[in-house]
């Protein structure tokens, strides 16, 4: 699996201390690029889905992390413009 990462050198460090990152994937199932939030270093370990990691950053970004935010709202305009229909 390629990833490419869509957030800034410094949010990506302060992702990885948390645990997670957030990256470009390819969907096998879908043959689509995918915006994901992964789970990093000693932390897939404990915790090696990323749904667990999804609901954790979301619970970050609501208590006001900044990092949080901007990884979602990066992976959802990712997502957004790559599901747009072409005319």
């Amino acid at each position: 699996m390629t990833s490419l990462a869509i957030l800034t050198k410094e949010d990506a460090a302060a992702a990885a201390k948390q645990g997670w990152t957030a990256s470009i994937v390819y969907d096998t199932k879908t043959s689509k690029f995918v915006g994901m939030l992964l789970p990093v270093g000693a932390f897939t370990a404990a915790c090696p889905h990323a749904d667990f990691v999804q609901k954790l950053v979301i619970r970050n970004a609501t208590t006001g992390d900044l990092v949080s935010k901007r990884a979602l709202a990066a992976i959802s305009d990712f997502n957004l413009n790559t599901r747009k229909k072409k005319k």
